[in-house]
């Protein structure tokens, strides 16, 4: 890879290219046999949400307008439009998390953090996301004395409420 951003780009494009394959097997189990011709409106009817722990591709992806997305590497800009389209054709859901609150690092990186934050998961049998509106990364979290998982006290928990998606007619 040319950058640790043009790999953290290729996984994210391949994780959404993953998502929308698993979101059509969904729809024709579940909700019907799927139409080849209304492929984004089932995808649109069950949720998604790309989470990412890379700040600076966040950053570009949901929150630059610039015909670059504010890149310096003109080729992941131009990926990184591509997700951005495909994130708003199928109504993809963008999240950051901190470093450590990554589930899939768990599974990737051989680390005892890791293998501690696998190992809560399966004990609990669920995984909630970390949402922290003021974008502390896992170093100012632990700076600060915040427990890895914890969820900051949010007033507004409008800001992680994930909309009902609408069916097509």
């Amino acid at each position: 890879c040319r950058s640790s951003l043009s790999a953290e780009m290729q996984g994210a494009s391949e994780a959404q290219e993953e998502s929308e394959f698993i979101r059509l097997v969904i729809y024709d189990i579940i909700v019907d046999t799927l139409d080849l011709t209304k492929v984004q409106e089932a995808m649109r009817m069950i949720p998604a949400v790309l989470v990412l722990d890379c700040k600076a591709l966040w950053d570009s992806v949901a929150r630059s307008d610039s015909s670059a997305l504010g890149m310096k590497d003109k080729r992941v800009a131009i990926e990184a439009l591509a997700l951005k389209r495909a994130l708003l054709a199928t109504e993809t859901r963008l999240a950051w998390v901190h470093s450590q609150a990554m589930l899939e690092d768990a599974m990737t990186k051989y680390t005892a953090l890791g293998r501690g934050i696998l190992l809560k998961c399966r004990q609990a049998g669920s995984w909630c996301l970390v949402y922290d509106p003021r974008f502390l990364s896992a170093r100012r979290r632990a700076e600060k004395g915040f427990e890895i998982l914890a969820q900051p006290d949010i007033e507004d928990l409008s800001l992680i409420h994930i909309s009902e998606p609408t069916r097509p007619e």
